[in-house]
Order: C-alpha cells, then structure tokens, then sequence
C-alpha cells in the first residue's frame, strides 16, 4: 500500500492523530498532513479492514510484534513481525515453529517481506528459511494483523493447509533465528 502525498485524499474527519501528529502540529505551523496521518487514513476506509479486527485496520508497527499459538498441544508456532517502510507499509516476518516444549525437534523457520493492504499482510517475495536460502518448509499463504487487540491470522502450508489466530506476547521470550 503505497499513498502518495500528492494525491491521496485527506483522511475522513473521525480518523484521530496519533500523539506524535498532534504534537508536530500543536503550535498550529503544520499544514499538511503527516505520511503517517494519510497511511492510517487509507488504512481505515480500506473495505478489506471491515472483515477483521471489528472492522478496524491498525498499521504493523515498526518495532517488532510477536504472537504464539500451539496447534494441538503438539507444535509451538512463534511469528514476529515489523513495518520497515512506515510510508509505504512494507515490513519482514519471521515464522518459527517446533516440538511444544522441545525448540529441536520438528523445527523450521520461515521468513518473507510483506506489504499491508487493508488489515491483510501481502507477501512480496519469499518465502525464505530464515538462514537466506529458499524454503524448504512452511510457506506462509495469508496473513493479517489486528493491533487493536494484538493478535494475528496466518495462514500456512507445510505439506497440509492450515490457520491459526495467534495472541500476541513479548517478542523477548523466543531466540529468533534471524536479526
């Protein structure tokens, strides 16, 4: 999702600033509106966000999020993911997945970079094993994001198609494989 100053149309009034907005314009010197206020305002009247998160598109932060799910009480999924280009929407994610309560077995990790449409995480290209070589293991099909209550839809193949919706937790807990 690419917003480009020079088009894009204001966002609609009831989209409120952001701490940050409200501060680079309080002595009222700012006229134009911040790539940040007309990424959240393209975010938020996208059609695509009414279907997740209570109809409510939040941007992935660029400080990394993370989330975990266990399928079955048998395999821990972790996922990380960040925006690196605030102003166009782009960011990396790292998936990683093993035995519940044993991190080497039946392990892999996948990782790819993204584009946020709407609340859906696009892939660009990929996937790659997290060392850099292409995948030889899960490939992520579809993901979104739900800032509103930290959680996280994914999508994956790995011999079989399967979904998971993954709560979020502090991205400290797990020794991801890749910077």
């Amino acid at each position: 999702l690419a917003v480009a100053a020079a088009d894009a149309d204001p966002p609609p009034a009831d989209v409120p600033l952001a701490a940050e907005d409200v501060e680079e314009c309080a002595d009222g010197t700012c006229e134009a509106l911040s790539l940040r206020q007309l990424r959240r305002g393209a975010l938020q009247t996208d059609e695509e966000g009414r279907k997740w998160c209570d109809g409510k598109v939040t941007p992935v932060p660029d400080t990394p999020v993370c989330f975990s799910h266990n399928i079955l009480g048998l395999l821990t999924v972790n996922v990380r993911i960040w925006t690196d280009d605030p102003s166009s929407g782009a960011g990396l994610a790292e998936f990683q997945y093993h035995k519940k309560g044993n991190a080497g077995e039946w392990d892999g990790c996948t990782k790819g970079d993204w584009v946020q449409s709407g609340d859906n995480l696009v892939p660009k290209t990929g996937p790659l094993n997290c060392d850099g070589t292409p995948s030889s293991g899960a490939q992520i099909l579809q993901a979104q994001y739900c800032g509103t209550d930290n959680t996280a839809f994914i999508k994956v193949k790995d011999g079989m198609t399967f979904s998971l919706t993954a709560k979020g937790f502090d991205c400290s807990e797990v020794k991801w494989e890749s910077v």
